[in-house]
C-alpha cells in the first residue's frame, strides 16, 4: 500500500495491483461483470511485513528453496545485491540466527559495505525508494532496531552496516511491538482464514 515516490501530487506505487485500493476495485469489477460467487482477497493483507517474516520462519523446511530476488529469477538464486534480497535478509534477521541466514543467502548481507546505500534509501533519506517490494520506512526502522538488539543480547559484534546506521542516524531505540501485534482491518479475508492467521501469530 505504500508508494515509492511522489511526483507532483501523485504518489507512484510500482505495484498498484498489490494494493488494497486495487483489491477493492477488482472485487467490485468481478461482482459486476463476472460472478458474485468469486471471492477475491489477499490473505496477507491484515499483516505487516514483519509478521509475515515471523510466520515464515516457523517453516524451516522451506529455507533452502524459497526465493524472492528480482535479479536472478532465471538462475533461481539470490543475487545478494538487489533491494529485494536486502529487505528479505533484514526482515528474516529480525527472527533468525546469523548462521541460519548465512545458510540461506551464503553470506551476511549486513556486513557488505556495497549495500549501505539501501539503508538510507529504505528510510526515505536519499531520494526515491527502490521500485521493489520492500519494507516500509517504519518497518525498516523497527527491523534494524530488532536486529541490533539481537546482536547485543547475544553479545556478538554488530555487523558493519548496522554499526554505520547507528553512527550516522543516531536512532532512538524503538523495538516496535506494534508491528508484531497489528492487524489491518482494511481487508477482505474471510473469518475462517483470519482465525488461521491469528493462530500463526501467537
Amino acid at each position: 500500500n505504500k508508494g515509492n515516490i511522489r511526483i507532483g501530487r501523485k504518489i507512484i506505487n510500482h505495484q498498484y495491483s498489490k494494493s488494497f485500493s486495487f483489491e477493492k476495485k477488482f472485487k467490485e469489477y468481478l461482482k459486476k461483470h463476472l460472478s458474485g460467487d468469486i471471492n477475491f482477497f489477499s490473505l496477507l493483507r491484515p499483516l505487516s511485513e514483519l509478521q509475515i517474516a515471523k510466520i515464515f520462519t516457523q517453516a524451516p523446511e522451506y529455507f533452502g528453496i524459497f526465493r524472492s530476488c528480482n535479479v536472478n529469477l532465471k538462475e533461481n538464486s539470490w543475487c545478494r545485491k538487489c533491494p529485494k534480497c536486502f529487505t528479505i535478509y533484514l526482515l528474516l534477521a529480525s527472527f533468525l540466527k546469523e548462521k541460519d541466514l548465512i545458510k540461506i543467502f551464503g553470506e551476511n548481507l549486513l556486513d557488505d559495505s556495497s549495500l549501505w546505500p539501501y539503508i538510507p534509501a529504505f528510510l526515505g533519506k536519499s531520494g526515491a525508494r527502490p521500485f521493489d517490494c520492500i519494507s516500509s520506512i517504519e518497518e525498516t526502522k523497527v527491523a534494524l532496531d530488532m536486529v541490533i538488539k539481537k546482536y547485543e543480547t547475544e553479545r556478538k559484534k554488530v555487523p558493519s552496516l548496522l554499526h554505520r546506521y547507528q553512527k550516522e542516524f543516531h536512532p532512538k531505540r524503538d523495538i516496535g511491538e506494534g508491528f508484531l501485534s497489528s492487524w489491518d482491518k482494511n481487508n477482505f479475508v474471510p473469518q475462517s482464514f483470519q482465525k488461521t492467521l491469528k493462530e500463526k501469530l501467537k
